[in-house]
């Protein structure tokens, strides 16, 4: 599905919905990153020197990889976007490309993670995008809003039609 064929403003997930879909996100991943990190812990030593070094980098593959792999298997949902009913889409692409999903969750996270104030830009975009969605070129669709919309569309168009058939008569 590209991104075009829907009306931009009135099918985007709304921000409220994009930030519970990451506390689902990341509620799975705490427990998910805190279940692995206990089992090296069973498995290092206690004196062993990098310990605290090796929990942060598996925290933070498991983060990372996380979104980066669910959004491209998943053809642009996590779980807590399935729960939510919201997917990102590419504006330019049919289906999310490997770059298109590095840039924006890879990139876009490590970013993010650090200065949370740029996801406040999603607030006074016409889009509902952040820097990275708008870098990758992705926008994050309400699924409940497409239905509706779809719906919407149909009747519209069977309107149309009885009344063509109205004036034919």
């Amino acid at each position: 599905m590209r991104r075009k064929d829907y009306k931009d403003r009135f099918l985007t997930a709304s921000f409220g919905k994009r930030l519970f879909a990451y506390f689902i996100d990341w509620i799975l991943i705490f427990f998910f990153s805190s279940f692995i990190v206990n089992i090296f812990d069973r498995v290092l030593p206690e004196t062993f020197y990098y310990r605290t070094t090796i929990f942060t980098i598996l925290k933070a593959l498991i983060y990372f990889g996380y979104f980066v792999l669910m959004t491209k298997v998943m053809n642009g949902q996590t779980v807590g976007k399935m729960i939510m009913r919201i997917r990102v889409v590419s504006e330019v692409e049919e289906e999310l490309s490997w770059t298109t999903v590095i840039v924006r969750e890879l990139a876009g996270k490590f970013v993010l993670r650090r200065w949370k104030i740029f996801y406040l830009l999603i607030l006074f975009s016409s889009k509902k995008q952040h820097p990275f969605d708008m870098l990758a070129e992705t926008i994050v669709l309400d699924e409940i809003l497409k239905v509706e919309f779809l719906k919407y569309e149909k009747l519209k168009e069977r309107e149309r039609r009885e009344q063509e058939m109205v004036l034919e008569y």
